[in-house]
């Protein structure tokens, strides 16, 4: 038996709101983390020396 187009319009509705629901927590999510550790430059004097440590894992 196949579903009446009623409810198949509901779920593709609730479908819609829950992926809706779930890209604004994930921009959310992403602005805050961007706000927490990439908000301000890192000074140009230490960009290299930071670099360097990275690369060679000193």
């Amino acid at each position: 038996m196949s579903p009446s187009p009623s409810s198949s319009r509901k779920r593709m509705l609730a479908l819609k709101w829950e992926i809706i629901l779930v890209l604004i927590a994930k921009g959310v999510l992403l602005y805050t983390i961007w706000a927490l550790w990439f908000d301000q430059p890192m000074p140009r004097e230490d960009r290299a020396g930071n670099v360097t440590r990275v690369i060679l894992n000193k």
